[in-house]
């Protein structure tokens, strides 16, 4: 018989992620973004591991606390007031979950800035803050790429975000931008791991005809999604499919419904369910992102496991789509439309661009390999 007696006790996790719950679940929702994709993924990926793994996030309905998938789900009601009151409900419902999920680490990956890290702090317990988002380091990127967006939005969540970074234990990075950023402004050590994604194994993939250029992302001011219908006006040779949504309640701007109209090459496509998002970008030419800034895309590493190359206006960590030559990193709207119509007309480069895409994501982004990063993160 096998002694077991000396073998370590694997730890409680526990992951704080705003509105992680519809992709948990399955249900449709009118936005997908970045910090819940990753969330699940990984969540997932540990329970796997054998962790017991809990999740804190907001959801308006009964029961507030769920068994998923084998993943415990505390569900705070949000009812979208914006007085001192529900602040304080849902901070006390907050660190309700918190103390009875009793885990050993929480891992923050989007929402709830600033005070989820205190609570922990009051409990004794690790507290790991995942950086996303590139602006979360330096606002500045806010205001040199639009002006009438950083008077509104430049010093939304940033207190919050400052006291995550200096009272966590342990800062996980994208790339190594975020953590030269994190060590310039913060004086802490970030802890970089690449972006996880469960790698399809695949050897073809099944292009459109005519072509096929996406955008997938959130109807959000940082995202840009008017520079994608212009460009579609700019070349009416090839498809241009629009996937995502606004935040709730917030309907669909009209420049969207009436380029739908006067377009014959446009498309606004909604929400695409998360289970069902893989095939646009299999049967995508080209992933365009016209976001003022990033940190690292989960539709980079998906655009690239299909086999698809990336055009981006702005983002480009770490320059990997420049260096190791997956796409194009634009700069310039005008730019662009040249380099989306160069992977067009040249099939050969297209098509080698995307190989590129995938080796790189096979190498850097599988989450069989990259998990295990974070078991060391967390033992």
């Amino acid at each position: 018989m096998v002694n077991n007696r000396n073998t370590p006790k694997k730890p409680r996790v526990c992951f704080i992620s705003a509105n992680v719950y519809p992709l948990l679940s399955g249900r449709v929702t009118e936005r997908i973004i970045g910090p819940d994709i990753y969330t699940t993924i990984l969540a997932k990926a540990i329970r796997d591991r054998g962790y017991q793994v809990s999740i804190i996030t907001y959801w308006d309905d009964e029961p507030q606390v769920e068994v998923l998938d084998g993943i415990t789900v505390f569900k705070i009601i949000r009812h979208n007031k914006n007085n001192i009151l529900d602040k304080f409900s849902k901070l006390i419902n907050i660190w309700k979950s918190m103390r009875i999920a009793n885990a050993d680490y929480y891992f923050h990956a989007g929402g709830m800035d600033g005070a989820c890290v205190l609570l922990s702090r009051i409990m004794g317990k690790q507290y790991v803050y995942s950086i996303g988002s590139d602006a979360q380091l330096n606002r500045q990127l806010v205001s040199r790429n639009n002006d009438d967006f950083s008077k509104s939005k430049l010093d939304v969540g940033t207190l919050g975000c400052v006291v995550d970074i200096m009272l966590s234990n342990t800062i996980v990075v994208q790339s190594e931008y975020q953590k030269r950023l994190l060590k310039e402004k913060y004086n802490r050590t970030g802890t970089l791991i690449k972006m996880p994604f469960p790698i399809i194994k695949k050897q073809t993939f099944e292009k459109a005809f005519p072509p096929t250029i996406i955008w997938v992302g959130s109807l959000s001011e940082v995202k840009q999604p008017e520079i994608f219908v212009r460009i579609a006006e700019k070349i009416p040779e090839a498809t241009f499919l629009m996937i995502g949504g606004g935040r709730e309640g917030h309907e669909i701007p009209n420049y969207i419904k009436e380029k739908e109209i006067e377009l014959p090459n446009f498309r606004y496509l909604g929400v695409v369910p998360f289970s069902q998002i893989d095939t646009y970008f299999e049967r995508a030419t080209v992933l365009v992102n016209t976001s003022l800034f990033e940190g690292f895309p989960n539709a980079f590493i998906q655009s690239w496991m299909h086999q698809t190359p990336v055009v981006s206006l702005n983002a480009d960590p770490d320059e990997i789509i420049c260096n190791l030559k997956m796409g194009f990193h634009s700069r310039s709207v005008e730019q662009m439309v040249k380099d989306i119509r160069e992977l067009l007309q040249n099939q050969d480069l297209c098509r080698s661009m995307g190989q590129n895409g995938r080796r790189y994501v096979e190498k850097y982004h599988d989450i069989d390999a990259i998990v295990l990063d974070y078991e060391g993160v967390f033992l």
